[in-house]
């Protein structure tokens, strides 16, 4: 017995089922796509305590003495910052992010643009964001790497594709 589904009717069907990767952002009339959001703009806000120094954000290859400096005196003194890196990646984009929370813990947040290889986010692949308690957090040794070195704890996946 051959059956013939009418694929207006799936569609509609597949739009109904479908549970979006994102709880709606504040101010948003609905759900906002993964590809969007599974980044560290989209994440950090969230984990970062209230007050904390930005401690800026640094491109590959930049110079990293204004962000090492910030991170320094922060960690002296016990206030909470945050600090983004752009990391050399082989095929996808790369970032991480350090951040203390709301619990005083400095976090480290790892982005890669595309698990699977590319720059490309699909319904089977794409980026992920991981966040690690950096213990003992210190500014980093060498320019060509973090911008903060630590004693990695635990790895929790904030988001990341849904293979």
């Amino acid at each position: 017995m051959m059956i013939v589904m009418d694929v207006s009717k799936v569609a509609l069907l597949a739009m109904l089922l479908w549970v979006p990767a994102c709880d709606p952002q504040d101010g948003d009339d609905g759900p906002v796509s993964y590809c969007e959001t599974c980044n560290l703009d989209g994440q950090m806000p969230g984990l970062t305590a209230m007050g904390a120094t930005d401690c800026g954000s640094v491109g590959i290859g930049e110079d990293t003495t204004a962000a090492t400096r910030c991170i320094e005196q922060a960690l002296m003194e016990g206030t909470p910052f945050s600090a983004r890196q752009q990391l050399q990646g082989i095929d996808s984009s790369v970032e991480v992010g350090f951040l203390v929370d709301d619990d005083g813990v400095v976090q480290q947040l790892i982005y890669d643009s595309n698990v699977c290889g590319g720059s490309m986010c699909d319904d089977d692949c794409g980026p992920r964001v991981s966040m690690v308690e950096c213990g003992n957090a210190r500014v980093g040794a060498m320019p060509e790497q973090a911008i903060v070195d630590c004693d990695l704890g635990a790895y929790v996946a904030l988001c990341e594709p849904p293979i």
